[in-house]
């Protein structure tokens, strides 16, 4: 009761926003890295807008990404000063998956 809802990073480069609509219609979620986007040296106005979006939310965040591509979500949550909390991470993997291998992450994040 009042309290804000919940920012969802996604991260990787691996397609994950078909989850979007299983997530609460409450969560807004950000793509803060892809092909379009992500953390640079040079940051695009999307990447600026992000960044701001991130810097003024209050309530929870969590960071949603293919658990094989750790080695590009992790930094990019550290971009924004975040990283997942220990012990926070579910694993789950969508029934409409083919590869039956590779399953998601969906991290509780706090600040660095």
């Amino acid at each position: 009761e009042g309290a804000e809802p919940a920012l969802v990073l996604m991260a990787g480069l691996e397609p994950s926003g078909y989850l979007v609509p299983d997530l609460p219609a409450s969560a807004r979620v950000l793509r803060i890295q892809g092909y379009f986007t992500g953390p640079s040296a040079t940051q695009n106005a999307t990447d600026l807008a992000m960044a701001a979006a991130i810097a003024a939310h209050r309530g929870p965040m969590f960071l949603l990404y293919r658990e094989y591509e750790d080695l590009r979500a992790l930094p990019a949550a550290r971009h924004y000063g975040l990283r997942p909390e220990p012990g926070s991470c579910q694993r789950f993997l969508p029934e409409v998956e083919p590869d039956r291998r590779h399953a998601f992450l969906f991290c509780r994040l706090r600040p660095s």
